[in-house]
């Protein structure tokens, strides 16, 4: 149900009537010899399955889009509706709305409104606004799946200011988000921003005042689920309020399972329904619930019967990376980790060192569930992020023990608040805790190679094909633990045997990508260990573009940034990128360049109109910028790149070595000069031009579009291609 209901969200409805008539058809055809085989009654079960997810799927797209389909247009509409949630990203913030009423007409739909303007407005608060158009989220864009996840199906763009209009009867998730900032400031107040920021993340999941690069750090540690409030939370909490009825008896024991059970939905509630912790909330409510009656909980049972009840609900939360993972992460634990722990258990009976003991326990625990996790995750990681981390188990051995100790610890510190004599040195371990977890992240996190590049067609393949084959030998032997002690060794070893090839391809090769960042040029250069960026200017708010590519980039530092000049076309998001990330240098334009970005930029700096720079004795960059030209030039050894900053360009003061090479990249046209000498061409565009030579790309049609030199004189070029455009 799970897959079929992930392909129908990306393939759209007419995919989900085809996989219905042919599971009809084979269940009818098959349904007579049933009761004679195994295998046609497994048969039958998935063509059930597929029956019944296809039906469900087809009710919820039809009911909801015949509401949401008159409304989306590029016409001018009146919305207005209940302030369900705000976010903020790249300064932009998101309203969604809920109740809404568009034109006067009553939708159940929620919306999504997209404005670089912040309002002050509380949950349950209603927002009104005109909007220059309204659009309905796709199907087969990942970012619009997972928003469909929590039931938001449009989109819209202000046309005017958001009119706030204070509503005084609040329901409860008004209290609920009331709570929520209480607990922020509280740890606020006792911790101070930075200690704070990382016990709310792993407290409550709340990210928005975390520091990015911490982040960062965390997800390529391989800790990021920390963050993604689900069972590993909601466990330890059911776990503190059982110990304190769990020597009791009778009416008072039972009494203890019914506040653990009114705890779950409540913490369900202040989480926001997460996919993630409604998952991890369903299975420990069957798993109370078991105490009253005499049937057993069973994990894996659990596990599916959690997925089908959300997956009834809404398919669309097939599409949700936060279910995905929780889901994947949790089958893995429940499949892998008992036959891996098998030959500890044989062999700690030797060990006759009780501490001595605990530790190896804890360690060997601790690899076998970060293993047993990463392995089926990677699939996620790979088609959400592009990369897996490759230190996930030492991270997690490292960082996991003591970051219960800080959610534990900080949620008593906000409980117990009123009493500073207490609630003071316990958040004063809060903040050594956090400090020492901030420090693990961050020394593993900018580790050169920490993280594996998945966007390479060797290592993908290859990952594919091995993960493949593991879980092939986890469905055949499912019951034989000691072939699946050595299916999952041999992936781990397999992965890092691949992971290692990676590096060495990615070492020996050359990569320039163009960012789709609209009018203006965004290009980021990496090989070896020289990384640069050339030009930082672009639309509005596509800043992501670029930093999307930077972040990709191991150690995530840089040799050197090219500022061209202090247009939005070049510089416009110098400022961000600067702040972000390390530089060792940089070349810039002699005009004048903001104080608020000058102030951050390297030492030795160079301010010039023409100059050349060897970077390590290999790589080279020349820059000139004139009244005739403005453009860059990079060579390093066999390769050359050619980038053009404005669109017109004197072609009699282009130096003839300029007009051949491995790439040119050029702002919204290709100008007028003789292009043939190009193996390819790259136009940075914000306009759908598409050109008829096979070797000429366009970033607002292709997206981010990466050129790639191998050792062995090969190229390839990688379009990101646009599925969904808004």
């Amino acid at each position: 149900m799970f897959i079929s209901f992930f392909v129908f969200s990306y393939l759209g409805i007419y995919s989900a009537a085809a996989v219905f008539g042919v599971a009809a058809v084979l269940f009818i055809a098959l349904f007579p010899f049933g009761k004679r085989s195994g295998v046609v009654k497994a048969v039958l079960l998935c063509c059930a399955a597929l029956i019944f997810s296809s039906s469900v799927f087809t009710v919820k797209t039809l009911s909801v889009y015949k509401s949401v389909s008159a409304f989306c247009d590029n016409n001018e509409h009146k919305i207005s509706g209940t302030l369900e949630k705000y976010e903020a990203d790249y300064g932009r913030y998101y309203y969604t709305l809920k109740n809404v009423s568009a034109d006067g007409f009553e939708t159940d739909a929620k919306i999504l409104i997209n404005s670089p303007l912040f309002i002050s407005a509380d949950i349950d608060d209603i927002v009104s606004v005109r909007v220059s158009s309204v659009y309905k989220l796709g199907s087969t864009q990942k970012s619009a799946l997972n928003r469909m996840a929590d039931g938001v199906y449009l989109g819209a763009y202000p046309s005017g200011d958001l009119k706030v209009q204070k509503n005084e009867n609040h329901s409860f998730a008004y209290y609920l988000d009331f709570m929520r900032r209480t607990i922020t400031s509280e740890l606020n107040k006792g911790m101070g921003k930075t200690a704070a920021s990382v016990a709310d993340a792993v407290l409550t999941g709340n990210k928005a005042n975390l520091d990015y690069d911490t982040e960062l750090n965390f997800r390529y540690s391989g800790i990021s689920h920390l963050f993604a409030v689900s069972g590993f939370h909601l466990a330890l909490w059911t776990s503190l309020i059982g110990a304190v009825f769990s020597n009791m008896k009778g009416k008072r024991k039972k009494t203890g399972n019914v506040l653990i059970l009114i705890f779950i939905v409540f913490f369900m509630a202040l989480t926001g329904f997460s996919k993630s912790v409604v998952r991890a909330g369903i299975m420990l409510m069957i798993s109370v619930i078991s105490r009253f009656t005499k049937f057993r909980a069973d994990s894996l049972n659990s596990l599916f019967t959690a997925v089908t009840l959300i997956l009834s609900i809404n398919p669309f939360a097939a599409g949700s990376i936060s279910l995905q993972m929780s889901f994947l992460a949790t089958l893995g634990i429940i499949t892998l980790v008992d036959p891996i722990t098998v030959p500890f258990n044989k062999f700690s009976g030797k060990i006759k060192s009780k501490p001595f003991k605990k530790i190896l326990f804890y360690v060997y625990t601790g690899v076998a569930v970060s293993l047993a996790a990463s392995l089926f995750t990677i699939p996620v990681s790979m088609f959400y992020f592009g990369y897996f981390s490759v230190l996930s188990p030492v991270s997690n051995i490292l960082c996991l023990v003591p970051s219960q100790a800080l959610m534990a610890l900080s949620g008593i510190a906000v409980l117990i608040s009123p009493l500073k004599f207490l609630s003071k040195p316990i958040c004063l371990i809060c903040v050594y805790i956090a400090k020492y977890v901030i420090f693990i992240t961050d020394k593993i996190g900018h580790m050169k190679h920490v993280i594996i590049d998945t966007s390479e067609s060797f290592t993908a393949a290859a990952i594919i094909v091995t993960l493949f084959i593991f879980f092939a030998v986890l469905l055949i032997f499912s019951d034989n633990d000691k072939i699946l002690r050595r299916a999952s060794v041999s992936a781990a070893a397999s992965l890092l045997i691949i992971s290692c090839a990676s590096i060495a391809i990615s070492e020996k090769s050359v990569k320039v990508t163009a960012a789709d960042v609209g009018n203006g040029t965004s290009v980021v250069y990496r090989s070896s260990d020289i990384n640069m960026i050339i030009g930082c200017g672009g639309g509005k708010y596509r800043e992501y573009k670029l930093t999307g590519i930077c972040d990709l980039i191991s150690s995530r530092k840089f040799s050197l940034i090219l500022i061209p000049d202090n247009t939005q076309t070049q510089s416009y998001y110098a400022y961000d990128v600067i702040k972000r990330y390390p530089f060792e240098s940089a070349v810039l334009t002699d005009k004048n360049i903001p104080s608020y970005i000058d102030k951050f930029l390297p030492q030795n700096s160079i301010a010039a109109n023409n100059c050349s720079v060897s970077i390590d004795g290999q790589t080279n960059l020349v820059y000139i910028d004139n009244e005739d030209i403005s453009g860059a030039r990079i060579t390093y050894g066999a390769f050359a790149c050619t980038v053009f900053f404005r669109p017109t360009v004197n072609t009699r003061a282009v130096p003839d070595d300029w007009l051949k090479g491995n790439l040119l990249i050029t702002r919204k046209s290709i100008p007028n000069i003789d292009v043939s000498g190009f193996e390819n061409i790259i136009v940075s565009t914000d306009s759908n031009v598409i050109y008829d030579n096979a070797n000429i790309y366009s970033t607002n049609v292709s997206g981010n579009i990466t050129y790639t030199l191998y050792k062995s004189g090969k190229s390839a070029v990688k379009e990101e291609k646009h599925d969904y455009k808004q």
